[in-house]
């Protein structure tokens, strides 16, 4: 028998499909490589019975208990996205105040008032704050399909955040386009909700009161539908992904809701990985689910293979890698001995040099300094005499030397 066998007519059912407690949903999305070479054995050799084996439009999933396991799985995740949206909505709500603050509403006023309303929920900080709020829950999302997804293959988990660039770009363009969406209705519906209060009449007070009561429903149905929505479709993206880093090319639809949009997609097989991502779900609340299909999985991971290993069995074998241990050689190497005799060295002293200075010069110079000095003694100490000089009417104009 070819490798892979018989693998050709089986699906893989996600195993939370077939879970019944949150302890077994986490246990069968934490499956990773350890498991990964039983799944693959079990694949290849499966056990022998005498039962006749099912093809695949007759596996057959319960749409309440996939349901019903996925809304598990998600639950935490769904509910806290779920408060984060109903104080979002709540804040738009009271930013909308002023656009109708007043008393009374000139006729000419309306159309500047929707003016009002829709820039303020076009406002970059709505933008911003729901992408922040919405980041978490659909990260998580997309990481619990992929872990559901490659516990149903058998693989480790690649396709997951943040270390996967497909998955990072899978959440940056989910969280645009539903920023995009969210914010279209809701303008949408703020814009309806003011023309037909200004054609009806209504005073400020009205309108300010109609918008409030959209805003309070939300809360009833808006709120709990994003929530799971997106939380919903997020995951199934996950898995889609998981998919296609395993190897999986095509998918099988099961989506037994029977509502006009489910019906024709229910049971579809053989659907491309591309068509499935731009149609995770039918529609708000839906409960489809993607089932990857391994037809000629292990004959395409043949088909690369060198030439010569095609008609060999591939065994895997996880060998530890030898431990060496080789003690460090002791080298003793003798430092050698070198005696050098100091040198002698013997220098002549020198005579003294006999110098000879005439020291008349200085001599009569001092002399003649002293004589000087003297003369400036003599002349500081000889007594003076000044007299006041005056001018013709009697006063003193001055003073000078008496020589004698």
């Amino acid at each position: 028998m070819p490798l892979g066998g018989d693998v050709g007519a089986r699906l893989l059912i996600p195993s939370t499909m077939g879970h019944k407690s949150q302890a077994e949903i986490t246990a069968g999305g934490a499956m990773g490589v350890e498991s990964a070479q039983a799944a693959v054995d079990a694949l290849r050799n499966p056990p022998p019975t005498n039962e006749p084996r099912k093809a695949k439009s007759e596996i057959v999933v319960p749409s309440e208990q996939r349901r019903g396991d996925r809304e598990t799985l998600l639950h935490p995740v769904v509910d806290s996205y779920r408060r984060d949206l109903k104080a979002y909505f709540a804040a738009q709500s009271a930013a909308l105040g002023p656009a109708t603050s007043g008393k009374a509403i000139p006729s000419d006023e309306g159309a500047s008032i929707i003016e009002r309303a829709i820039a303020i929920l076009t406002g970059k900080r709505w933008r911003d704050r729901l992408a922040r709020i919405s980041e978490a829950p659909i990260s998580a999302s997309i990481t619990m399909g992929a872990a559901e997804a490659a516990g149903t293959m058998g693989v480790a988990v690649s396709f997951s955040i943040p270390a996967s660039e497909p998955a990072l770009a899978l959440l940056t363009g989910h969280l645009d386009r539903l920023g995009v969406g969210i914010q279209n209705t809701s303008v949408a519906a703020v814009r309806k909700v003011l023309e037909d209060g200004l054609r009806a009449g209504l005073s400020r007070t009205e309108l300010r009161a109609s918008l409030a009561s959209l805003f309070d429903g939300y809360e009833d149905w808006r709120v709990d539908r994003i929530a799971r929505t997106e939380t919903t479709a997020a995951y199934n993206l996950g898995s889609i992904g998981q998919y296609r880093e395993a190897g999986v090319k095509l998918v099988t639809v099961v989506d037994g809701d029977g509502d006009e949009n489910c019906a024709p997609w229910n049971g579809r097989e053989h659907v491309p990985l591309e068509e499935a991502e731009g149609a995770p779900l039918g529609h708000p609340n839906c409960t489809r689910t993607w089932i990857p299909e391994t037809e000629g999985l292990f004959e395409r991971e043949l088909a690369t293979e060198p030439e010569a290993r095609k008609g060999a069995m591939r065994v895997e074998f996880d060998i530890p890698a030898p431990i060496v241990n080789v003690p460090a050689p002791v080298v003793n190497i003798p430092a050698p001995l070198v005696n050098v005799a100091p040198p002698i060295v013997n220098v002549a002293a020198g005579k003294a040099p006999v110098v000879n200075v005439d020291t008349k010069p200085f001599t009569d110079a001092v002399a003649g300094l002293r004589s000087d000095m003297a003369a400036v003694k003599a002349e500081i100490r000889k007594p003076r005499q000044r007299k006041l000089v005056r001018d013709d009417i009697g006063r003193v104009t001055g003073s000078e030397d008496v020589v004698e």
